[in-house]
């Protein structure tokens, strides 16, 4: 009998020391929620929800409880990740709470969905990016050139990605083009053009990723479900630029590549702050790898610490067989990546490595004495002239600059000659120099400067053309500035040209003739726009 009362003094004391323990718990609960809450202390509620976690460690509704309320505090907080991660643990570790799990999934898909928080756009409007690609041995491999520019996709504005490769090897030539939300960085659509890997096309809704295109010679149409925000790969380093990237920074997100056919999650994170020396120039850098599983990819980026965020160098596989390094830096708004209905391949096709300006004065020095010396037709200012060729026309526009304000003339006039007949696909670096040109006091500056601004289109130089054309006081400036108009090709120079074919100088007057119907032809056979 005596045995009996002991045990059952031993189970009583059992039952109640269960209560006991349980009671602290909701104590601690309930304290937690009141923080969070009721008094806005997030660090408190954490601190009490943590308590709960570890002390209801095999008390499941007390530690899914808790947990939960770990997420949902993080999320009020602004930690993402954090939040991520407690809700993420309740859907795996605590399978009898089916309704705290049905909660989880909720906010995570919700957070799936949200895009990852950005820093302002770090670039211009028309930068391009230009960078040699480097192999093992130091040799040129290829070029590549990425420009970002701000456009519309119907009513939405947009950022255009678009990136030009070349790889000499091969023969391989790529173009991609990704137009992403410009606030949120979400693609809407994105286009590649890959040889003999194929062609896409693909369109990013919400829930799907819809792909179409052509591979090895069948079509592909299919959709991808998305079970959250889902960026394209070929954004990937320009995303990276918009992270609020500090030492230690680390940041996940999921990215599409049409070639594979699949979604991928990548890691990032900022190892190292260094200093980086490239064609372009010296940079101090963050050090950034970034790599998915999915696809066993690895690289590492070095991304400049100043506002730009330029992507300074690349390498892939952690190692620098194959090495990427910016070679210069151009803004140019009105460059085309795409052209009548195909990529511009011949803009990323030479074989020359990017110059350096250092590298490119001297050389441009050089045919600025040279062409100084020589009659137009002279053989040497055609080999003057190829001697400026290659991929880095900012560089060279730049090494130029300084001679078109030099005070002996012939120095100066074969500057403008060089800017004029140079081949530039764009003069943005000498614009303004020019326009300033066209008030010198010499009339064959002036001239030459009409000229240079005419052959290139510089439509924002109407007003001193038309001025020029009309009213300078000297009749071989009134002149070249008439067959400038006639080379702009828009349609407000023709009543400017059709005053000046009155002018009293017969060469004045035959040059405006010759420019209205110069103008004429090219009005008929495309559209122009007014000034750029």
């Amino acid at each position: 009998m005596k045995k009996c009362l002991i045990l059952v003094g031993v189970a009583l004391v059992t039952i109640a020391s269960r209560a006991w323990a349980g009671e602290p718990m909701a104590v601690l609960l309930e304290k937690g929620i009141y923080a969070e809450e009721t008094a806005g202390d997030f660090d408190e509620a954490l601190r009490l929800y943590q308590q709960v976690t570890v002390e209801a460690a095999s008390n499941q509704p007390y530690a899914a409880e808790a947990v939960f309320r770990t997420g949902m505090c993080q999320l009020r907080k602004g930690n993402k990740a954090e939040a991520v991660a407690s809700f993420e643990n309740v859907a795996a570790n605590f399978s009898a709470q089916t309704g705290l799990i049905e909660k989880a999934k909720a906010q995570l898909a919700e957070l799936n969905w949200a895009p990852l928080e950005l820093a302002p756009a770090p670039w211009q409007d028309g930068e391009i990016l230009h960078y040699n690609q480097l192999l093992h041995s130091g040799v040129l491999g290829g070029v590549e050139k990425w420009m970002i520019k701000a456009d519309k996709l119907g009513d939405q504005d947009v950022w255009r990605i678009e990136e030009l490769h070349h790889n000499f090897g091969p023969g391989y030539r790529q173009y991609v083009r990704v137009e992403a939300d410009r606030d949120t960085m979400i693609p809407i659509e994105s286009h590649y053009e890959q040889g003999v890997y194929g062609t896409f096309d693909v369109r990013y809704q919400r829930g799907k990723i819809q792909l179409k295109g052509e591979a090895n010679n069948k079509t592909v149409s299919r959709d991808i479900a998305a079970g959250g925000v889902a960026y394209d790969l070929c954004q990937a380093q320009q995303l990276i630029r918009r992270l609020p990237l500090t030492n230690g920074c680390r940041q996940k997100f999921y990215t599409f590549y049409a070639q594979d056919d699949r979604c991928g999650q990548w890691s990032m994170e900022v190892k190292a702050r260094e200093k980086v020396s490239v064609p372009a120039g010296d940079f101090d850098c963050y050090r950034v790898e970034y790599s998915t599983s999915g696809w066993g990819s690895y690289f590492t980026l070095w991304v400049s610490a100043d506002e730009h965020r330029y992507i300074v160098k690349s390498s892939y596989f952690r190692s620098e067989d194959a090495m990427l390094e910016l070679a210069s830096i151009t803004h140019e708004p009105q460059r085309q990546f795409f052209k009548n209905g195909k990529p511009d391949f011949d803009y990323v096709s030479s074989r020359q490595p990017m110059r350096s300006l250092e590298e490119i004065q001297p050389i441009v020095q050089q045919a600025v004495s040279t062409i100084s010396t020589c009659a137009e037709n002279d053989p040497r200012v055609a080999k003057a002239l190829e001697t400026l060729k290659g991929p880095d026309e900012e560089n060279t526009l730049k090494a130029l600059a300084p001679f078109l304000s030099s005070d002996q003339a012939t120095i100066r006039r074969s500057a403008i000659f060089m800017v004029w007949q140079g081949g530039f696909s764009h003069i943005e670096p000498v614009l303004a120099k020019l326009q300033d040109l066209c008030g010198h006091s010499e009339d064959l500056t002036r001239g030459m400067a009409a000229l240079a601004l005419g052959a290139h289109q510089a439509g924002s130089s109407f007003d001193l053309l038309a001025a020029m054309a009309t009213k300078d006081a000297s009749g071989y400036a009134r002149r070249c500035a008439a067959y400038a108009l006639g080379a702009l090709g828009m349609e407000s120079a023709r009543p400017v040209l059709e005053k000046a074919s009155t002018d009293s100088d017969p060469l004045v007057a035959g040059n405006a003739r010759t420019a209205l119907k110069a103008l004429s032809d090219s009005l008929a056979n495309k559209n122009i726009s007014e000034p750029r």
